[in-house]
């Protein structure tokens, strides 16, 4: 076998493990090694060659790691299967991009071979696109490196300086082990004071509290009525849906704050406005403000009704937070306009919901 294609085949191998890192499997471990393995495949690298293994790691990691989006296009949308694969297979290679990115900017300006590279360059260029990630195009952070460590000591960065703090911890380590193996002596004892450094730092501040406690508890009732995906949508389960919510909110009174999931019921607000009010009538009754997630109607002057996916707080006076960070294929479909036209042609979920605000006034209820 020749060392491009073992190359090749360790990047795919590398990114096809990573999800693994992730929940429901929380093996994170497996995050620095298989960084370490894009590090390996990267060393000596040009630009091009730099950018091809990069995205092949990443066209295995998210190929994998990103699934469910056909789920979501072809099973719960009704999207026919070419469709679903087309835009299931185009949404993971933009992802991968950006990892090609990282690659191609490594091989072609700065050094992919050496402590320094491994320590210090490459993680860097992996953390600025995965930021990059997180943003353009309205944003993906899907499978960021750092959601990996969320059992692991590193997760005490979390507080202190945010995903991309805890990414960079695990790129580094990524780096140190990768050092450890090829380094020279002096540069494999630098390696290890940095490894031991980066998680004796998580492990530092992990169980430090960042809050204080307040005199008064709030009490909260986490409310979901688990109705399957698949059937959700179907016209006759909403009446089981509306009372299964009543029976568990009846349940749940008492407790200050009853909150319901993202788009519990399946209709716009204004379709269920009656039944709303029962509900919160009697939550109220016994000192509870209900939370619920559901969609609204916004009227656009000449053009078709469209959504917004809201939260909103049954206090005295209504209030509402529009989510603002949408997801593709979910709340909206990055797809060029010809491919939106013939899905409507279709009769298929072609329209986008419409974000909310950059920075809305915070919801108060319960007292907070």
């Amino acid at each position: 076998m020749s060392r491009t294609r073992a190359h090749y085949l360790l990047a795919i191998a590398a990114g096809a493990v990573l999800p693994l890192a992730f929940a429901p499997f929380g093996q994170f471990w497996l995050a620095p090694l298989s960084y370490a393995a894009l590090f390996y495949v990267w060393r000596d690298a040009d630009a091009r060659r730099a950018a091809w293994l990069a995205f092949a790691f990443g066209c295995a990691s998210f190929g994998i790691g990103t699934y469910w989006t056909y789920i979501a296009v072809g099973e719960i949308g009704e999207a026919p299967i070419p469709l679903a694969l087309f835009l299931t297979v185009g949404l993971t290679a933009v992802l991968a991009g950006f990892v090609a990115l990282g690659g191609w900017l490594a091989g072609r300006w700065f050094r992919t071979t050496g402590a320094v590279a491994w320590l210090v360059t490459l993680p860097a260029l992996f953390v600025v696109t995965e930021w990059l990630r997180g943003w353009m195009f309205s944003g993906f952070g899907w499978l960021a490196a750092g959601y990996s460590q969320t059992d692991s000591w590193l997760m005490g960065y979390a507080p202190v300086a945010g995903i991309h703090a805890m990414s960079a911890a695990v790129l580094v380590s990524a780096g140190a082990l990768l050092t450890l193996w090829l380094g020279t002596k002096l540069e494999r004892a630098v390696a290890a004071v940095v490894l031991v450094a980066v998680w004796a730092g998580g492990f530092a501040v992990r169980d430090r509290a960042f809050t204080q406690p307040k005199e008064e508890l709030v009490s909260v009732a986490l409310v979901t009525g688990a109705v399957p995906q698949e059937i959700k949508w179907q016209t006759e389960q909403l009446r089981p849906t509306l009372t299964v919510y009543a029976e568990l909110t009846n349940q749940s009174a008492g407790a200050d704050l009853i909150i319901w999931p993202e788009a519990a019921i399946p209709l716009p607000i204004e379709y269920v406005s009656n039944y709303l009010e029962s509900v919160r009538r009697r939550a109220a009754e016994q000192g509870s403000t209900l939370l619920l997630g559901i969609l609204r109607t916004v009227e656009r002057e000449n053009e078709p009704d469209t959504y917004q996916n809201i939260l909103l707080a049954m206090t005295e006076e209504p209030q509402i937070y529009v989510k603002r960070h949408l997801v593709p294929f979910g709340e909206y479909f990055p797809v060029p306009s010809f491919i939106r036209s013939w899905m409507r042609l279709m009769n298929l979920p072609y329209q986008d919901l419409i974000g909310g605000e950059a920075e809305p006034a915070p919801v108060q209820a319960a007292g907070e």
